[in-house]
């Protein structure tokens, strides 16, 4: 597992963790006040009282109605009315209480939309009764009410007590949501709605049982049915508070200090419509999950699931909370039936926030399927039930979003601690407890009422009850916004965790329907039929709190519209409460899902900034920190979380990720000691075990990758890297095994894909290896690191195009991917385009310029281009960031052989040798440097230490059989080239060196057959050629010889030795033209050839040019004075010009060097000529010269 592998897995859970935080986790109810908290109603003539004092009377013409005096700005009232009521009104007036009448005016800047509502404004310095109410107290069914209006036939006040019958789960066209059987009357219109304590809680509008139906529908467009109509004509409709308190532009709201509506209620009229197989999915949820009242309080409701049946007995699976004690409860089937509950056989399991209920019912329900599976990071699920909002009905939620993996999921949240431990005060406040048997981590949007509904895959299998948001109190005084809100994640339980203990709960595991199966792979029309659900998933964004913002903002995040998310928390701020901490955390939360890090840190230090203690902030900020590449300050950040927090394990996961990132290991393997201490949970020996792949320790990474598993079976990052520790230690069976097994717990793991991959490609299973990676890029398109290894994989087999295309894609994708252009530099490199390759490295050091391997790899190109300076420069970088590297010595020991500094070549190989004493290449060249400078014995030495490592290495044999032909110890050369040959039958090299044995050995045939061999092998092996050509000289074949050194310079032109042997012949042949021809080329190409020099003398001899013969042999002779061959023709020359002394004299030297020149036979066996060797004879025979003859 290279770094770049381990790097990205470490960052795994990081990256995609980005954890909203609470201040409280509460279980999903609806009501914020117990009970015992409501005051009694006030008597119906109290109401009536306080209806006459706010209610005032409309004229506009031939039009009328009736208003309400809901605010006061200095002497500026505010009438709330019905927009009906002031239709195409041009004069209007006010009667107020006392009976004054007042001109009044339409509120300008007051749109409320498409609402029935209107404002007026009327000026008056009288005091009058302003409205009471209280936007967080909602209306509920069967709720008294009093409707008061003025009478259009009496012109009269009338009031008229009645009960709220109909709280709609879509508002009607024009906002109409509120029903009740007071006999409202025309004229009534915009006339208040009193609740029981006199408080305003909406206005009339609509009187029942009008002559036509058009106004019965839904603000969708959407028409009931016939059925709906008829119900829907029973109920007088007007329309609610909320309903008008949300329209307010805000501005507006806070000039007249309206208050802000106090919860989100969801825009049932803006829910998705569920076709295909949503639609179905959806349908079959609702047949197996059932309502769970409390008939004694309405507002507290739940849900729950039809899990299995006996005879007539129905077990239905729910949260323990949801039934809290044994107050009678009853259940709501599918069908609107009601069955009671026996509490005497509710089963509960200490610990774990489940409860099965019985009921008994001879119809039939269907019965849910559950599904043993482990979900699959950002795997998209649905959670139903059924929400309650204040005391509206209850309404049926199917809700799609996105379930972490488990072990991730308990990272993302904000606090996990382990119930009981000793904590400060003020972190136990704040502290979540995953006790309950929380393990489920989910983004869908989730309300009050839908505990104990159903998590679904994406077959409509239980993988879950859902039971538990996390959540902030947020607490303003000055502006009395208090609401317990949902901020972060949903939760649930999962279906194992009910399987392990369901016959504790008295439920027959045989009667249940499991399946163990993992779901199919969404299809492409599925996947887009999700994704257009959630982006049409109903958030409110009408006029607020700032709590409610902040939970907006939550919902908005959790659904991943990140831009409607910024602007909801941007609201939160601009209102300015005292937790504006948290608006500013969100929106760094939505800023670091965009990858947008120095925007969010910017986000999160204000939030910090305005409550230091907010720990969450700090651990956010940790995680930007890290992001952005600043790992002391992250460190500092996470540092001052655990402080505040010291019981939170996920905040020592941090701690430990950021120091194994600083390379300070000792200190992560004891930061998250203290992590498992407090929560031995799976991720936590997880990230033990990457701290120890990094230090190499392989067998304590393998165990702590083991209890990750043993604790979490469907762990599949514990596969992978475990898988990974496998591979580096070549155990290839045993890491694909543990990649195969990650990809059957999740067949969407694109880096289980890549790693195993990545074992195809070291096996060189090519084909196997470019399957994964294509499947890794088909799961996500955007992976860089996909591309490059197919790229890798494209490099191998040089396919040059295609793996610069991929390192392109890889590049795009991640301009900060800096082994993506140090490999496309490789690539680059092969195709010989050095500007490209050494642009490409500069880069991948720019973007890291602790990247040791970028910088060897353009010490390479730099090397190719003999600019070796810079080679050394580069190479030294490398070594000094990582000195333990000794490739990088053995390439800076080559470029020091370049130079010829054997010396510091031979103190890089040694080096690269000590720090690994198993490198066979290091040994290699250094024998060769000791070759080189002809230590033999040290040079064999290397090689015979480089084949006990290596006994596969040809290279070695051939080197050590070089050396042993230098010391004419032909056997044992022979043995090695022999040996090489073997190891390696196609290696040219090897048949050529062996050849040249056989010629120093006169073994013309064998010298043959090798050269032959070589040739074969490689036919533009000049060299060998050559080589056969002087064998066949040796055996006077000429022909053979010069066809021979004819190919040798057809392949390489600049071969200087092939012109000068080719000469050679033609001066046997006396064919003087072309010898003459050949040696002046051989000598154009190396004018230090002293051959082609004497023997162009000789042949100008011949040619009776006596000058130019001198003039060439004086060169011999100037340059290498021991040469007797050319002293001697030199003598003879000047002999013959009569230079007799001079002649003699030079003679006596040549001879002295040489004595084989003194007979005459030898000097015509070396193409001595006829006309000098007359001419020697003469000299010869001169007196003094006899006597020089002699004295040899």
């Amino acid at each position: 597992m290279n770094n770049r592998t381990l790097t990205l897995i470490s960052c795994l859970l990081l990256l995609s963790t980005p954890v909203i935080t609470a201040s409280a986790i509460y279980a999903q109810q609806p009501n914020l006040t117990a009970p015992d908290d409501v005051p009694p109603p006030i008597p119906l003539q109290e109401k009536e009282k306080i209806a006459a004092e706010i209610t005032v009377k409309i004229s506009s013409g031939n039009n009328g109605g009736s208003g309400v005096l809901i605010a006061k700005k200095q002497q500026t009232y505010l009438v709330l009315t019905n927009a009906h009521v002031v239709d195409n009104s041009k004069n209007l007036q006010i009667s107020t209480p006392d009976g004054k009448i007042y001109t009044a005016q339409l509120v300008p800047n007051s749109k409320l939309g498409n609402y029935d509502l209107a404002l007026l404004q009327f000026t008056s310095n009288k005091e009058y009764s302003i409205a009471q109410y209280d936007p967080s107290n909602l209306p509920r069914m069967n709720g008294d009410i009093l409707a008061v209006g003025f009478s259009g036939e009496s012109g009269k006040l009338v009031y008229r007590p009645g009960k709220i019958t109909y709280l709609p789960e879509r508002s009607l066209k024009q906002g109409y949501g509120l029903g009740y059987n007071s006999n409202v009357v025309q004229g009534m219109s915009g006339g208040a709605i009193l609740n029981e304590y006199g408080e305003l809680i909406g206005i009339n509008g609509r009187s029942s049982y009008p002559i036509l139906n058009s106004g019965y529908v839904y603000e969708d467009n959407a028409k009931p049915t016939p059925a709906e109509v008829q119900k829907l004509r029973g109920s007088s409709w007007g329309i609610s508070l909320q309903t008008f308190l949300a329209q307010l532009p805000q501005d507006f709201a806070r000039a007249y200090s309206f208050p802000q509506p106090p919860i989100s209620i969801p825009d049932v009229n803006n829910e998705p419509e569920l076709t295909g197989w949503l639609g179905q999915l959806n349908e079959q949820a609702r047949k197996f999950t059932v309502r769970i009242n409390n008939k004694n309080d309405d507002r507290d409701s739940g849900s729950g699931v039809i899990i299995a049946k006996q005879n007539n007995t129905y077990y239905v699976l729910t949260c323990a909370h949801v039934i809290k004690n044994s107050t009678n409860y009853e259940i709501v089937t599918p069908d609107g039936k009601i069955y009671s509950v026996d509490y005497s056989r509710v089963r509960k399991e200490e610990g774990v926030d489940l409860a099965v209920v019985q009921f008994n019912s001879n119809d039939s329900y269907q019965v849910a399927t559950i599904g043993n599976v482990a979900a699959k990071d950002e795997q998209y699920t649905f959670v139903t039930g059924y929400s309650k909002f204040g005391n509206k009905q209850s309404q049926w939620r199917f809700s799609p979003g996105d379930i972490s993996e488990q072990e991730v999921g308990l990272l993302r949240v904000k606090n996990y601690r382990v119930e009981g431990r000793n904590q400060s005060a003020v972190a136990a406040e704040s502290a979540i407890s995953l006790t309950g048997g929380y393990e489920l981590v989910y983004r869908n949007i989730t309300y009050g009422g839908m505990s104990g509904g159903a998590v679904l895959d994406s077959l409509g299998r239980v993988i879950g009850i859902h039971g538990s948001a996390e959540g902030e109190i947020a607490i303003d005084d000055s502006s009395s916004d208090l609401n317990k809100l949902q901020f972060g994640y949903s939760l649930g339980i999962p279906a194992k965790t009910f399987l392990g203990i369901a016959n504790r709960l008295q439920v027959n595991s045989g009667l249940l329907k499991v399946e163990n199966s993992p779901p199919p792979d969404l299809n492409a029309v599925q996947q887009d039929a999700v994704k257009k659900t959630i982006l049409t998933v109903g958030v409110p964004q009408g006029n607020a709190k700032a709590s409610v913002w902040l939970q907006r903002g939550n919902q908005l995040w959790r659904l991943r519209r990140y831009d409607e998310a910024i602007a909801a928390f941007d609201a939160a701020i601009k209102l300015q409460p005292a937790f504006v901490h948290l608006a500013w955390y969100g929106r760094g939360l939505v800023l670091y899902a965009q990858k947008k890090y120095s925007e969010a840190s910017v986000a999160i230090s204000t939030a910090i900034s305005k409550k230091p203690d907010y720990y969450p902030a700090l651990k956010l900020q940790s995680q930007v920190l890290t992001q952005l590449k600043q790992l002391d300050e992250a460190l500092v950040a996470i540092e001052k979380a655990i402080v505040i927090q010291p019981q939170d394990p996920n905040l020592y996961f941090i701690k430990t990720s950021i120091l194994s990132d600083l390379k300070r290991y000792p200190e992560a393997i004891a930061t998250i000691q203290k992590g498992i201490d407090i929560s031995p949970r799976a991720a936590l020996y997880w990230i033990r075990g990457n701290v120890y792949v990094n230090q190499k320790q392989w067998d304590k990474a393998i165990n702590d990758y083991n209890t990750a598993i043993k604790i979490n079976p469907q762990y599949a990052n514990a596969y992978l890297m475990r898988g990974g520790v496998y591979s580096d230690q070549k155990q290839w069976d045993k890491a694909i095994d543990d990649y195969n097994t990650a990809i059957k717990i999740n067949p969407q793991y694109a880096n289980a894909y890549l790693m195993r991959g990545d074992v195809y490609s070291d096996q060189k299973q090519w084909d196997k290896a470019i399957d994964d990676y294509n499947t890794a890029i088909k799961i996500n398109s955007n992976n860089a690191w996909a591309y490059s290894a197919r790229g890798l994989v494209y490099y191998k087999q040089k396919q040059w195009n295609k793996a610069i295309d991929d390192y392109n894609t890889a590049i795009k994708i991640n301009p900060g991917d800096a082994f993506a252009y140090s490999a496309r530099g490789l690539v680059y490199k092969e195709q010989k385009q050095w500007d490209k390759a050494i642009d490409d490295y500069t880069t991948a050091i720019k973007i890291n310029p602790q990247y040791a391997d970028a910088y060897s790899l353009r010490g390479r190109v730099h090397d190719q281009q003999k600019q070796w300076d810079k080679a050394i420069d580069d190479f030294t970088t490398a070594i000094k960031i990582n000195p333990n590297n000794a490739n990088d010595y053995s390439l800076r020991g080559l470029v020091y052989v370049n130079q010829k500094q054997w010396d510091k070549a031979i103190d890089d190989f040694t080096t690269a040798i000590k720090i690994n004493p198993h490198d066979a290449g290091a040994y290699s060249v250094r024998g060769l440097v000791y070759q080189e400078q002809k230590q033999w014995d040290k040079a064999i030495d290397d090689f015979k230490s480089a084949i006990k490592i290596n006994p596969g290495d040809a290279s070695a044999y051939l080197s050590r059989g070089e050396v042993y032909s230098y010391q004419k110890q032909w056997d044992k050369a022979i043995d090695d080239f022999k040996s090489a040959i073997k190891i390696n039958p196609n290696d040219a090299l090897a048949y050529y060196n062996r050849g040249n044995v056989y010629v120093n050995q006169k073994q013309w045939d064998l010298a043959i057959n090798d050269y032959n061999s070589a040739i074969k092998i490689n036919p533009q092996y000049a060299e060998a050629y050559y080589n056969r050509g002087i064998v066949y000289s040796n055996q006077k074949k000429w022909e053979l010889a010069l066809a021979d050194w004819n190919q040798a310079i057809k392949i390489n032109p600049k071969f200087a030795e092939a012109y000068f042997n080719r000469g050679f012949v033609y001066h046997t042949q006396e064919n003087y033209s072309a010898a003459l021809s050949d040696y002046k080329q051989a000598l154009s190409i190396n004018e230090n050839l002293i051959a082609a020099i004497s023997n162009i003398g000789f042949i100008n001899y011949e040619m009776g040019e006596t000058e130019a013969a001198i003039q060439q042999w004086q060169k011999v002779v100037k340059v290498d004075s021991q040469q007797a061959e050319p002293q001697l023709a030199l003598a003879v020359a000047m002999y013959t010009k009569g230079e007799s002394d001079k002649g003699v004299q030079l003679a006596a030297q040549a001879l002295k060097l040489d004595k084989q020149f003194a007979d005459v036979a030898y000097l015509k066996q070396n193409l001595w000529g006829k006309r000098i060797i007359a001419d020697t004879q003469k000299l010869f025979a001169d007196a003094k010269m006899k006597a020089v003859l002699a004295g040899l």
